[in-house]
């Protein structure tokens, strides 16, 4: 399972064919060759630009790999629809089944917006807060306290070197400024 693994995710077509030399090799190893055989034949040889990552990534598919969400879909409106529907029927049950979704996604989105966290109160959020999602102020966060750590693990120096210039200051009781 290991080397069909890595060769589902090939992300490239040299790194498929060596995956796929190594899968063979294994498997006439292992006396297995009728397996390989079984998988290069059924699936690999006719099918393999339906689903390994070396052409599947060449298409427009953003990031999704898998028909799970279009099968989901397919089952929830199968709970609608029943035996001999008409198409003005259908029609209207993805209309509904598009809606009820489209207002739960605002929902969540609206809550996301309005509520605060704890930890995004920090005033380096002030002017996002309301107007981007708790994900993103959590991606912030996290950066931040990661950048807290390196400065602390390294004594508070970023190895930067900060010139200042002398400030003369004037102090009661002593003749002439002081530099400072």
């Amino acid at each position: 399972m290991s080397f069909w693994g890595s060769l589902i995710e090939s992300p490239s077509i040299p790194i498929y064919d060596y995956h796929l030399r190594n899968m063979r090799k294994r498997l006439v190893e292992c006396k297995r060759s009728r397996v390989f055989k079984y998988v290069y034949d059924n699936w690999l040889k006719d099918y393999k630009e339906m689903f390994v990552f070396a052409w599947t990534d060449k298409r427009r598919n953003f990031g999704n790999r898998t028909t799970n969400r279009v099968e989901s879909q397919h089952a929830n409106l199968k709970r609608y629809v029943e035996d001999r529907s008409s198409l003005d029927r259908i029609v209207g049950c993805v209309r509904d089944i598009v809606e009820t979704q489209f207002g739960e996604i605002r929902k969540t989105f609206r809550e996301s917006i309005e509520k605060t966290m704890k930890h995004h109160k920090h005033p380096m959020f002030q002017h996002l807060l309301g107007k981007v999602s708790h994900k993103a102020l959590d991606l912030l966060h996290g950066e931040a306290i990661r950048r807290l750590d390196v400065l602390e693990r390294f004594n508070s120096s970023c190895g930067c070197q900060m010139w200042l210039r002398y400030i003369r200051m004037y102090e009661p009781g002593l003749t002439g400024s002081t530099i400072w």
